[in-house]
């Protein structure tokens, strides 16, 4: 895979778990309130399979379980054989996804190689609404098919919007919540300002950076 960070030590992002995360390079997705642009944009590997193997195996006893995130992590050919690898050294793994990519959703639950899925949706389920906040082709049946496919897995899992003043509204939410059915977790998460990948987009899309500053 082409891992392009990796952070040692995480006390979040696998609940109840101390996890390391990996985070591939690419993206099918241009949101301007994207946090790491330069996961996005960045060709080659910073870190090797071998070394993040290697660190593993040697924290064992302080590690409880890996996180895949990106980018996007479904877009590496060779995903299945990263988690199968991780899978033989003992650490269950969750996979932070975009849902562009269900059959690769479902093979990877189907061959129990994941053990928890967080994905993100964007927006409300609107073809041009979700195109213009993502600034990519969407097929947006692919999304929904892996909500469905994230919802009957049998999987722990959690649906995020990171919500960013001007661009998101109570409507937004309201609709992803009523798509998902209010049963179903489904968090915000605040956009905070900061490096972002598309600085003009977001001001085209209505962000004010003061807006953020008061709140």
């Amino acid at each position: 895979m082409k891992i392009g960070g990796f952070l040692k030590k995480s006390l979040i992002e696998y609940p109840g778990c101390i996890s390391a995360v990996v985070f591939t390079i690419g993206c099918n997705f241009r949101c301007p309130f994207c946090h790491n642009p330069e996961l996005v944009l960045q060709a080659e590997a910073s870190f090797t399979e071998a070394e993040i193997f290697a660190y593993l195996d040697l924290n064992r006893k302080w590690l409880d379980a890996l996180v895949i995130s990106g980018g996007e992590p479904t877009l590496q050919p060779d995903l299945a054989d990263f988690c199968l690898e991780i899978r033989k050294m003992g650490f269950p793994v969750k996979i932070e996804t975009n849902g562009t990519r269900p059959e690769i959703l479902s093979s990877l639950i189907s061959e129990k190689l994941i053990q928890r899925i967080q994905m993100d949706i964007k927006t409300r389920l609107d073809q041009p609404e979700y195109s213009r906040i993502t600034d990519a082709a969407i097929e947006l049946d692919q999304i929904r098919k892996s909500i469905e496919i994230i919802k009957k897995s049998g999987l722990p899992f959690e649906f995020v919007t990171t919500t960013v003043p001007g661009i998101h509204n109570a409507r937004d939410i309201a609709e992803i919540r009523r798509e998902l059915s209010h049963d179903i977790p489904h968090r915000l998460q605040e956009f905070r300002p900061g490096k972002v990948l598309n600085e003009k987009l977001l001001l085209e899309l209505g962000y004010v950076k003061e807006v953020i500053g008061k709140r």
